[in-house]
This record gives structure tokens, sequence and C-alpha cells, in this order.
């Protein structure tokens, strides 16, 4: 599969949506009263610790872009499965090079809902009126998130998610998604459990975890267990 035809202008819209955000976070870090923009966590773990608030307050759609195809603890959560019983619009469009991996989200809810173009930049666009993206790193080795509502922002979101959504092709049927065990040890890994951990948490034998390990460490190429977690979650 390729797509690098639309890759120019993708590339081009990704690098002016980033200079936005860098104006909106500039501007609200210099004068917080101004508006336009929330720090939502210095680490991906405190931006994710808010996704449950920003679900309920979503109406109707969460449109997302991802350079990796699937962090196991953030594409299938409980507002995620509850925002599908609301009716809200989700759909995914994941990097061309990042189905070549394992996706770590559930096949049957997924598959349909994912799509594939070029894609350079995370991001969320809620409700076509404000995004969540990545802003500076604020500790070593992690990127901040912003809520950002600033008007040149969104629409600067708004036409890069146009044009990489026309774009954009269907899930390839190669595609290859983990079962719900795979997806748990994959978890397991980026969190740094050992493989007795995991197996007591599984119910399932030592033997079976260290086969599901070894499995996932080839599919991602990886040399070490750090590694291969770090390759199954999304930068």
């Amino acid at each position: 599969m390729t797509l690098s035809g639309s890759w120019p202008e993708i590339a081009e819209q990704s690098a002016h949506l980033t200079r936005c955000v860098a104006a909106a976070v500039s501007a609200v870090t210099a004068d917080p009263g101004s508006g336009g923009a929330r720090l939502l966590g210095s680490t991906g773990e405190e931006v994710r610790a808010t996704f449950e608030q920003l679900q309920a307050e979503t109406q109707r759609s969460v449109w997302a872009l991802a350079p990796q195809p699937g962090d196991p603890r953030t594409l299938h959560t409980e507002a995620d499965e509850c925002s599908r019983r609301r009716g809200l619009d989700l759909r995914t469009i994941v990097d061309e090079g990042a189905v070549q991996r394992p996706i770590a989200a559930p096949e049957v809810l997924l598959r349909r809902q994912i799509r594939v173009a070029p894609v350079l930049l995370q991001m969320l666009l809620v409700d076509e009126d404000r995004i969540v993206v990545d802003g500076p790193r604020m500790t070593t080795g992690s990127r901040s998130g912003w809520l950002v509502w600033d008007p040149a922002t969104v629409e600067a979101a708004r036409s890069l998610w146009r044009s990489t959504e026309a774009a954009s092709a269907q899930l390839p049927p190669s595609a290859v998604f983990l079962s719900e065990r795979q997806r748990r040890i994959a978890q397991g890994l980026v969190d740094g459990l050992t493989d007795g951990a995991m197996a007591r948490a599984l119910g399932v034998s030592l033997r079976t975890v260290a086969s599901e390990v070894r499995t996932l460490m080839e599919a991602v190429e990886a040399r070490s267990r750090y590694q291969a977690g770090m390759r199954l979650v999304s930068p």
C-alpha cells in the first residue's frame, strides 16, 4: 500500500497545525487569562486521566489521527466503549506504515473505524470545535498534552483532517489485530510487569505468557521487552 502522492499536502498542513498549536500554547502560557488553550497534563498518563471527562463533554464526534495504530491503554478504554454506546461518530486514521505492525485494539469494533493515510502527528478533533494535541516537553521523554479551541488552530486541524480523510484508504485485510490476551500482555510490557505477574492476572501459565511475549517481540522486531512495549505505544 502506498498513499505517498498525498504526502506533500498533508506534510504542509501538519506543519501549519504544529505552528498554530505552538502559537496558542505560547499565548496562554504568557497570559493565562487569554484563553484558547488549556494544559491537560505534562505526561501521557496525566493526559489520559482526563479522557473520561473529555468524553463526557463530547456531543457529536471524535476524529483521531495516529502515527501509530495502538496504545493498548488508550484505544480500548471504558470511555471509548461509552462513546460508541452514545452513538458518537468515532473515526481513526493511522499512518500507512503503522499497519505493518499489530494493532492493539479490538478488531470487531475498529476494523471499520480505522482508515490509512500519511499521518505525521497525533491529534483528536472533538466535535470539530476543539482538539487534543501534543505540546512542548515538560518532563524528560514525555510530551505535554493540550486542549486547544483557538479558532485558527481548530481551522488548521479541520483542514488537516479533511485532506487526510480524502487521501485515506480502507484498512487492508492483511492488517493484524492483537487478541484480547495479547492486548493485556502488551499493556503489561508497557507497564513493566513480569511474566509471572501477567500470568497470575490472566490465569494462564507462565509458558503461555512467555510465548505471547516472544510473538509480540517478533511482530514488532524488538530486541527487548521494553522496546516491544514502546513500539506498541503511540508516541
